[in-house]
């Protein structure tokens, strides 16, 4: 019964971690670990940004 769940021992899922860190190395930005929380906030302000100022389903008027 052991054998049958050894995949899933963490010291094996440590293992496969550090092989796919290994691939990724510094490549890979980890955006919860930004000191600025002002850039943040910007870079989140141009995301929404693009949404309509007015309504977006606009009738005709009468």
């Amino acid at each position: 019964m052991v054998r049958r769940y050894a995949h899933l021992a963490p010291n094996h899922l440590t293992e496969h971690a550090k092989q796919i860190d290994s691939i990724f190395s510094d490549d890979v930005p980890n955006m919860s670990h930004m000191e600025n929380k002002e850039e943040i906030k910007k870079r989140n302000a141009l995301i929404y940004k693009w949404r309509a100022l007015q309504d977006s389903n606009l009738r005709p008027t009468a």
